[in-house]
């Protein structure tokens, strides 16, 4: 087609190709045309022209734009696997101002954040975000609250896990799916509900999804941790009935819920129940029957299910020791914990600072600073770090002089506690060292360390030496200014301070005072309250003190009895003990007082 005028191919102002000659053609690509061609056809053509440069200009800025947001799509899911939240939020923002605002951006985008702040473990952002949703009025859907449900898992917030998830099936008339149930199963697991993951399962269970060995195992274990065997037991018996056969993680759940409970003839029936069906102990396996054969004080039993382990091949472990480590340090057998360091090192394990604790610990119990010394040594030299409980034990041995220089030692390298400050005060307080105990509580004060009511029954035990009864009451004052109110222990200790001053009308003061508070006395109380009445030759206190124990139904000790004689002498402790029921109405009424 030609143009008669100028001679120009009408296909090549829309664009297209000519066959014609070469200089032509150059011609053409000037666009210049020639002065005989109309105005008219002219301004049509080129117009006919700009139109198709415009639209593969369009059509190419749309393709740009789809790639822009796929690219951004794909950046926005990368910072959600990886749960940088805050980086995916800008990027959204970004996203929804392109888009003309964030309402203009599809559930799945809104989703992705979502799914960013549930990664990262993150509920409190993801309750925002999805509050934000719902004020721009986003379409959610059942995805959503999957995520939802999520966010609070992760965030070991099990029980809200569960509304989310109830609130999903509610609102989409539909079950979730088995991530979803998996990740409140094992919300409620971390947390230690184990009704709550009961529940979990029962709800997986009821929309017949597929639920396997490790989601029972998972629920039989919770209840083992506690020692609950009955509900281990159900659960096992849920599991068979389903056809699923108990693995070596099931078995060594049972044992342990049995040592657990301290049922060790059962734990070592199950062990036999494992052997017979396939399953292979493992460490885990007897570390259970040794820590349960520990903690009843049958230590060679617990010595034997070790050895078996090394006969079977199967390496040990710092848990293999540590609860006959633990056993010998209740008893103060110094010699016997240090000999569960160096089976250890024979078997070149290194032993972490719980071990070396309960060393520390034995050494406390027998006063053996040389011992406690050489083991701290050792710990430190192997590169373990000391923790509070260790250097607490540490100072329990030593004497007070050098517990000071110690405890000044590891000021900055560990966090000295109430215990740490509690142990000194104790240790000064022995030695009649006053100041330096209103030192240390000034110290401890210091270092923003609020004491407890513990820390306050030694500060008035401290008093008991000097009989000094102005200084307990204001220890006494001191505490309940922290809001700390006395208990049986802080007034049976002030007893001894009225004792040590001879002072019986201010114990009986004192006994009267904790009655009206609420606080029944014990019979160490009225051991001390008798003892005080010895002190001052004060008869009459003396059975005054014995009738009203008598009446309250307390059985006296046979201590309390010989303290009786000397307060009021034989005869008249005869007719005392005359006077009250027999030991077997005595007993009667101790319990229904109790």
């Amino acid at each position: 087609m030609m143009c008669n005028s100028c001679q120009l191919p009408v296909v090549l102002a829309f664009g297209g190709h000519s066959t014609g000659s070469s200089p032509r053609r150059a011609a053409l690509s000037a666009a210049q045309p020639t002065p005989s061609c109309s105005p008219r056809l002219v301004a049509l053509l080129l117009g006919a022209r700009s139109f198709g440069l415009q639209r593969r200009a369009a059509v190419s800025d749309a393709q740009s734009n789809r790639r822009s947001r796929q690219a951004a799509n794909e950046e926005l899911y990368s910072l959600a696997i990886q749960g940088r939240s805050s980086e995916a939020v800008a990027l959204f923002d970004a996203m929804a101002e392109q888009a003309g605002g964030e309402a203009n951006l599809k559930t799945m985008q809104w989703n992705t954040v979502l799914k960013c702040f549930a990664n990262s473990g993150d509920y409190k952002g993801a309750a925002a975000w999805y509050e934000r949703a719902c004020r721009a009025g986003v379409r959610l859907n059942e995805k959503t609250f999957g995520k939802l449900t999520n966010a609070a898992s992760q965030a070991g917030k099990p029980e809200l896990a569960a509304v989310w998830l109830e609130k999903s099936e509610s609102l989409f008339d539909c079950r979730a799916d088995a991530q979803v149930y998996g990740a409140v199963l094992h919300a409620f697991a971390a947390d230690g509900d184990a009704e709550g993951a009961a529940r979990s399962l029962e709800g997986m269970i009821a929309a017949g999804m597929p639920v396997d060995v490790v989601s029972y195992n998972i629920v039989i274990d919770i209840f083992a941790s506690r020692g609950d065997t009955a509900g281990v037991q159900r659960w096992l018996d849920n599991m068979q009935g389903a056809r699923l056969q108990p693995d070596t993680i099931t078995f060594t759940s049972v044992i342990n819920a049995f040592s657990e409970a301290g049922d060790t003839i059962a734990a070592t029936c199950w062990l036999e129940e494992m052997e017979r069906a396939g399953a292979t102990p493992d460490m885990v396996t007897y570390n259970s029957l040794i820590k349960a054969f520990s903690r009843k004080g049958e230590v060679d039993k617990a010595w034997h299910w070790l050895r078996k382990m090394d006969s079977l091949k199967l390496r040990a472990d710092a848990q293999s020791y540590m609860p006959i480590a633990n056993a010998y340090a209740k008893r103060g057998f110094v010699k016997e914990a240090s000999d569960c360091l160096d089976a250890m090192d024979a078997m070149r394990l290194k032993p972490d600072v719980l071990l070396y604790t309960a060393v520390l610990t034995s050494c406390a119990r027998a006063s053996d600073k040389v011992t406690a010394m050489k083991t701290f040594r050792n710990m430190t030299d192997s590169g373990e770090k000391p923790d509070a409980a260790a250097v607490n034990s540490l100072l329990s041995s030593l004497e007070a002089t050098s517990a000071l220089e110690m405890m000044q030692q590891m000021k900055g390298q560990v966090s000295l506690t109430i215990v740490s400050y509690t142990t000194l005060i104790n240790k000064f307080a022995e030695i009649g060292d006053m100041q330096r105990v209103r030192t240390l509580f000034d110290e401890m004060r210091a270092a923003q360390l609020r004491p407890d009511l513990i820390l306050f029954n030694s500060l008035v035990r401290c008093c008991v030496k000097s009989g000094n009864i102005r200084a307990a009451r204001m220890w006494m004052a001191e505490a309940a200014q922290m809001g700390l109110k006395p208990d049986v222990i802080t007034y049976t200790t002030l007893l001894s301070v009225y004792s040590r001053a001879g002072d019986s009308e201010g114990a009986i003061a004192a006994v009267v005072e904790m009655q009206e508070a609420g606080i029944r006395p014990n019979l160490r109380t009225w051991s001390a309250l008798v003892s005080t009445c010895a002190w001052a030759k004060d008869e009459v206190w003396a059975a005054v003190a014995f009738r009203e124990m008598s009446r309250q139904g307390i059985v006296p000790d046979a201590q309390l009895l010989r303290t009786l004689v000397q307060a009021v002498g034989q005869d008249r402790a005869n007719q005392l003990k005359a006077e009250v029921p027999a030991k077997e109405q005595w007993a009667r009424g101790k319990r229904a007082g109790n």
